[in-house]
């Protein structure tokens, strides 16, 4: 599978933030890869039955249209709503504070986070790592949301 390189700039930015000292959590891909948007939760933002849902429900099946022709993946995973949520409800997660570093100097695997899930660094331990979500926890909270968003929604 094709890996696209973040660049340079991001790697060292990434790498900036993970050791500048303050609390940083990283929710990664191995985790936002399970908040799939499956048929049960088109069909739960469906039920909704309103403009709004119909609304949301249409974006993501070319979200979900767009991700199976580029990526492979027949459910699209939401990525940034995951890292919304643990400022939301940590607890929805799992998560451990480990070493994490970033590769700056690979010309393939730049932006690569590295972490140390063993503990065998001798550098401080500098990232809270989600490692697991429940994911349906996660879609109650999005439903819940959607939900709210629906009342107030000028889209009648």
């Amino acid at each position: 599978s094709a890996r696209v390189s973040s660049g340079p700039w991001l790697s060292l930015s990434s790498k900036i933030v993970f050791e500048c000292g303050l609390p940083v959590v990283m929710v990664p891909l191995e985790v936002t890869h399970t908040a799939l948007v499956t048929p049960s939760v088109l069909a739960r933002i469906e039920s909704l039955a309103t403009p709004y849902s119909k609304l949301l429900v249409q974006l993501l099946l070319f979200f979900k249209q767009t991700y199976d022709t580029v990526f492979g993946f027949r459910d699209p995973p939401l990525h940034d709503p995951c890292a919304v949520m643990y400022v939301i409800d940590p607890t929805v997660f799992e998560a451990k504070l480990l070493r994490v570093d970033v590769e700056c100097g690979s010309e393939l695997c730049a932006g690569q986070t590295v972490c140390d899930l063993f503990g065998y660094s001798k550098k401080p331990k500098n990232v809270t790592v989600a490692l697991k979500m429940d994911v349906e926890k996660f879609w109650d909270h999005m439903i819940e949301a959607v939900t709210k968003a629906n009342h107030v929604s000028s889209m009648k």
